[in-house]
């Protein structure tokens, strides 16, 4: 090029060796990511590693959690050229490299425009005076020096046919607890838990709860009667996500319940003191809500109320006074609690390590 044989011709005339010396890194790199994602000193670290020594380039990326993974908004400058991309992945570290190639890939091009512009400068017009080099004595021959180059990066990868959606699956510990009516004398009081196992759009669980026991007294207070009981408990459910993130989820849950009953009695109405255990079973079906918390949504809070209809209603008999309690017919049962979510697989693609 013009600018590279005047320089030769000028060293070689003065016998002087002229080293060019490189030039700092200018421009800024802005990643705004929220934990676990790489740092800004780390990620500024891992974009430069990528581009030639002393290129000015200007980045800023902004990382935000989605319900499948991570997304970037970056935007990109440098050498006149600007660019702005929307990328996604299930791993942050992954937006982090696609970040760095892009970037390479803006200054690439940036350099060989700017090149292009050099070897079509026009000349300068007639009439001007020019600049003679000094003339060349007993000189050597001029030195060829060649542009050098960064090795190019590779490219980013086709945009054209966009991975599949990936299917995440989430294991929920629930702590809960339950008030109703229908499975125990007055109001039912119990606490529990349950553990599941939530997909995209469904999600099943099992859990338990013991309730707390309850006592009265018969017969003008001439014999007391304890009834305590317990809950084992089925449920599946659908599941629509909604809201910032997908932080809140609808579920239409259907369910089947059962459990035991042991009922004890001792005073002087009494016959003898005596005890007697049964078995209740239950249909459930009913609403339940969740709204999931912090910024990879692995807390939330749970609630739910259900309708239950009774398929085996065991009762309490005292002899001699006769039936004290049996189970309702219909009984309603509401519930709340707090939860944990632990992310285990992607459908097809090993582990998750994302949200």
């Amino acid at each position: 090029m013009v600018g590279v044989s005047l320089a030769a011709s000028l060293a070689s005339a003065t016998g002087e060796v002229l080293a060019a010396s490189p030039t700092e890194e200018t421009g800024s790199v802005q990643w705004d990511a929220p934990v676990p994602c790489p740092d800004a000193e780390a990620a500024a670290a891992a974009i430069r590693a990528r581009l030639p020594a002393g290129v000015a380039v200007d980045v800023h990326a902004r990382v935000t959690p989605t319900v499948d993974g991570w997304s970037a908004d970056i935007e990109i400058e440098a050498g006149g050229l600007r660019a702005t991309r929307t990328l996604s992945s299930p791993r942050c570290e992954t937006l982090l490299d696609a970040t760095s190639l892009l970037t390479a890939t803006v200054v690439e091009a940036a350099i060989e425009t700017s090149e292009v512009a050099v070897e079509q400068t026009p000349p300068p017009p007639e009439g001007e005076p020019t600049i003679a080099p000094p003339p060349i004595v007993d000189a050597a021959p001029p030195m060829q020096l060649e542009p050098t180059s960064a090795p190019r990066p590779e490219s980013p990868p086709p945009r054209s046919a966009p991975p599949p959606r990936r299917i995440g699956a989430w294991l929920y510990v629930d702590a809960r607890g339950h008030v109703g009516t229908g499975v125990a004398p007055g109001i039912d009081l119990a606490a529990g838990g349950a553990v599941g196992l939530q997909l995209a759009h469904a999600a099943v669980e099992v859990g338990g709860s013991a309730g707390l026991p309850r006592r009265f007294d018969i017969a003008d207070g001439g014999a007391d009667v304890q009834v305590r009981w317990w809950t084992l408990e089925a449920r599946g459910c659908g599941r629509w996500a909604f809201g910032t993130a997908d932080r809140w989820a609808v579920l239409p849950c259907a369910a089947v319940l059962g459990g035991g009953h042991h009922g004890s009695g001792d005073g002087p109405a009494l016959a003898r003191p005596g005890e007697a255990r049964d078995v209740w079973l239950a249909a459930g079906l009913g609403p339940a809500a969740t709204l999931l918390l912090g910024p990879q949504r692995r807390f939330g809070l749970h609630a739910a109320v259900e309708g239950l209809a009774m398929l085996r209603r065991p009762g309490l008999e005292v002899i001699p006074t006769g039936e004290v309690f049996r189970v309702s017919p219909l009984g309603v049962r509401a519930t709340i609690g707090v939860r944990v979510r632990f992310s285990v697989t992607d459908v097809g693609r090993g582990r998750d390590e994302g949200p």
